[in-house]
């Protein structure tokens, strides 16, 4: 391809050749009628000094034969010449013109005017150019044939003068366009280098945007491949970049960002990159960097961030959630590792800004988990799913006042999930809405079928945390209460300490609703998500159950008895009931009953079953199933 710079001087060298053929063409064209008048006015000259010199000779010798004289003196200049009388009678030619027709000459020259001297006669298809003079003191008139010049030369015409002005307008013409062309160039080369660069960077930061590190990592990979060595995308968010354009303005937020580029590149060599992508979003690229190595580059990029920011005579602090994605191992294309990267961050934002790399386990959208999802919304549809019930005891009374419902997934092919490998990726999707709806529905079906055989037990499921902050949580819950027609609450919704505290203010809204229509409430695996006294003291809840990591150990541990102790008195203070779970010997059960805990469950009474393995324990237990009310306590 030709060069910008060679189009444009081919460009003004075209129009500096079409400017020469122009002048050419119009030189030529003056040239030539100007050529055209001299020769007419030269042949002209010629025949009136040729009838002079006739009058002359005819007045000196007047006995001469005039028309023997003309053929004399038209010999001897070797010219077609015609000498007529004042009748146009054709009186003597030169034998150069003897093969003119005389009546046709005659015929001619007398229907023509007296007065005119010159023109073109047509003869046998041929035109001659004629001028005419009178024989001064005679009654003749000279006539002088020339061929006419159809082709008159260009370099004749246009004369050596001409030609020598053409060429020097064609010369400085051609260098003007070279000239012309270079700094009209120059100018374009100089544009188009501003401009690709701000297609290519951040017009904030002025670092590379996603563009230049796509077409860096594509560079890099085929680098990769061919010295087959690794390298590693990070991608990085700054955590509260929102806060403080809010709190600051964004004037001060994209003064932080500036920042970011200058700050990391102390991390880095001069092959690396760090591109900003979009808002608060970065990614870093380092080829060579082995998987073992991320960890360790990607604490030094927390550190530097970490680092208050001086911005407005204030030290404003910030923190990123990291995630890295390694070529080969988890994609061979710029769209793989982006991808890859960009679910480990994800990772990171759900763990507290822990780094992670990139795992396919952990990814909702792998093939496998894709096909995995799409196997639980079967499952879901077609009902192969299953709720396991454990009995939960009232220590005081000794009887069963309800189960806690567990989620359990017979795969076909991979035989039982447990829950904490699919709920959480379903929490990433939108199967987990689906999947807590069928969750209510089946386990009020239940309770209607135990209601009708006079066992009432309340149910108990867990609502994640998705499912706390999604709004047609309320509708699921009270579609399906009205579909068993329950004018009272069967449900307890147990929530984690942990969803709870993740959105306090959301929570806090969704658990009043909840509240508002009769559902019991408990807060699951408490004392793992520092809630706040205060706090809980606002949480409309019936009751907390203890986290069973307390619990297991505590006829062994007196530091768990403490905190066993602390959390019954707390609950119950506050008017809360409490449960223990994870109980699995009778020396645990004593140690509770003695702290005046309120309910249980475990292994020592019995493990998630089955509806029919759940009915059978009921008709073989001495436990008696009674109907739950809230002064139980």
């Amino acid at each position: 391809m030709k060069t910008l710079r060679q189009q444009l001087f081919i460009a003004f060298l075209g129009i500096a050749f079409a400017i020469v053929a122009v002048f050419g063409m119009m030189s030529h064209f003056i040239a030539t009628e100007y050529a055209a008048e001299s020769e007419i006015h030269m042949l002209q000259s010629f025949v009136q000094e040729k009838a002079e010199r006739l009058a002359t000779e005819l007045e000196s010798t007047p006995s001469i034969n005039h028309s023997q004289f003309f053929k004399q003196q038209a010999s001897y200049l070797k010219l077609p010449l015609v000498l007529i009388d004042k009748q146009s009678r054709l009186v003597s030619s030169s034998h150069l013109a003897k093969n003119f027709n005389k009546e046709k000459i005659e015929d001619y020259f007398s229907s023509l005017p007296s007065n005119k001297t010159g023109g073109i006669f047509t003869l046998d298809d041929t035109k001659q150019m004629w001028r005419l003079s009178p024989v001064p003191n005679t009654n003749y008139r000279l006539i002088l044939f020339h061929s006419e010049d159809k082709d008159v030369s260009f370099f004749k015409a246009l004369g050596f003068k001409l030609f020598i002005a053409a060429f020097v307008i064609t010369w400085i013409s051609a260098w003007s366009s070279a000239v012309l062309a270079n700094i009209i160039s120059r100018k374009l080369d100089e544009q188009n280098a501003v401009l690709e660069h701000m297609g290519l960077h951040d017009q904030l930061t002025d670092l590379p945007n996603r563009h230049l590190i796509y077409k860096r990592l594509e560079h890099a990979i085929r680098y990769a491949e061919y010295a087959r060595k690794p390298l590693a995308l990070f991608l990085f968010e700054l955590n509260n970049l929102k806060d403080i354009n809010d709190t600051l303005g964004h004037t001060s937020g994209d003064e932080l960002l500036t920042q970011i580029g200058p700050r990391l590149q102390v991390l880095l060599s001069e092959n690396d990159t760090i591109a900003r992508l979009d808002g608060g979003e970065f990614a870093v690229l380092v080829p060579g960097l082995e998987a073992e190595q991320t960890p360790q580059l990607a604490y030094k990029i927390q550190q530097v961030l970490d680092n208050p920011f001086p911005i407005e005579d204030m030290s404003i602090k910030t923190c990123a959630c990291i995630g890295a994605s390694i070529f080969p191992d988890h994609g061979d294309s710029p769209q793989e590792l982006f991808r890859q990267a960009d679910v480990a961050m994800s990772h990171s934002k759900l763990n507290n800004n822990e780094f992670f790399l990139y795992d396919r386990e952990n990814d909702p959208n792998s093939i496998e988990q894709l096909t995995l999802m799409s196997e639980l919304n079967d499952a879901i549809l077609n009902n192969d799913l299953q709720l396991f019930y454990q009995p939960k005891i009232d220590l005081r009374q000794n009887t069963i006042i309800g189960v806690e419902a567990l989620l359990r997934w017979f795969h076909p092919v991979h035989g039982l999930i447990p829950p904490d490998e699919f709920i959480p990726k379903a929490e990433q999707t939108a199967m987990i809405k689906p999947l807590t709806k069928w969750v209510i529905e089946t386990a009020t079906q239940q309770w209607a079928k135990w209601n009708t055989q006079g066992s009432p037990l309340q149910i108990a499921i867990n609502v994640s945390q998705r499912s706390l902050y999604d709004r047609d949580l309320i509708h699921f819950i009270a579609e399906a209460l009205q579909e068993i027609k329950l004018s009272q609450c069967c449900l307890d919704i147990e929530i984690t300490e942990t969803a709870v505290m993740a959105h306090p203010a959301q929570s806090l809204a969704t658990l009043r609703l909840l509240s508002k229509m009769g559902i019991h409430l408990s807060i699951d695996d408490f004392g793992t998500g520092f809630t706040s006294l205060s706090y809980l003291k606002e949480l409309p809840v019936n009751e907390l159950k203890i986290d069973k990591s307390f619990i297991i150990n505590m006829a062994s541990d007196n530091t768990d008895i403490m905190i066993v102790r602390s959390i019954i008195e707390l609950a119950h203070s506050l008017g809360r009931t409490v449960v223990a779970e994870g109980v699995e010997n009778e020396d645990v059960l004593s140690l509770l009953r003695a702290l005046n805990c309120d309910f249980v469950q475990g292994y020592h009474y019995a493990k998630p079953m089955s509806v029919d393995d759940f009915n059978d324990w009921l008709q073989s237990t001495d436990l008696t199933p009674v109907r739950y009310r809230s002064d139980t306590a």
